[in-house]
């Protein structure tokens, strides 16, 4: 996603409308899922429902639901972190466009930004992961890329670019909308995790799917 990001910083150059579209399309989606590791029990959430099976297996064991969910949070830093640097890094030091127009604080502040999104936003995939069914879970990811284009369609409209924009903002000094960004991601962090407590309490850990097959 780095390398093919690149070339929509070019700021010596108009950059088409359409372009920046999917630029503020890939940002707002991709980051918030790259927390989420890709293997066999996502691929297959639709059809096997293999988290509804690591949460019976977790409930079994000795460990308390408060410290369950604090768990999936941790794993959620621990892998989204190093996949923001590394993002963000490459794309400071491979584009020298970018070097020359955005100076190396307000480019920190620009990533701080996006990796709050995308704790805020994350905390929303964890709630249907861990509090229904995979197929639920799937259904959500859908939605939400529906309601994210379409949303984005109406500010094209209005003429405001969002990831440009931000990034220019933030390097006339306004600073306060990565600090916006903290605050949404500690609010999301902190009522998140008290609505998916609730709901593991509430919810059933029988594998419908696997029942279905049997």
């Amino acid at each position: 996603m780095a390398v093919v990001t690149m070339g929509f910083f070019q700021f010596e150059e108009k950059v088409p409308d359409s372009v920046i579209w999917f630029l503020d399309y890939a940002f707002i989606l991709i980051f918030p899922n790259f927390g989420f590791a890709m293997n066999r029990t996502t691929m297959r959430a639709w059809k096997e429902d293999g988290f509804t099976d690591k949460l019976a297996e977790w409930r079994s064991m000795p460990i308390p639901l408060k410290d369950l969910i604090l768990g999936r949070m941790l794993q959620l830093f621990i892998i989204l972190l190093p996949m923001v640097v590394l993002f963000f890094s490459i794309q400071y030091l491979s584009i020298p466009s970018l070097r020359d127009n955005i100076d190396l604080g307000t480019y920190g502040l620009f990533a701080l930004f996006w990796f709050c999104f995308a704790i805020g936003i994350a905390v929303t995939y964890i709630f249907f992961e861990l509090g229904y069914s995979s197929r639920m879970y799937s259904i959500y990811c859908i939605v939400l890329m529906i309601i994210v284009g379409s949303i984005l369609v109406g500010i094209k409209l209005a003429g405001v670019n969002v990831v440009l924009g931000l990034l220019r903002e933030l390097q006339a000094g306004h600073w306060w909308y990565t600090a916006g960004a903290m605050l949404y991601a500690v609010i999301a962090l902190a009522a998140g995790y008290a609505i998916i407590v609730n709901r593991l309490r509430k919810r059933s850990f029988i594998n419908k799917e696997r029942i279905k097959l049997g």
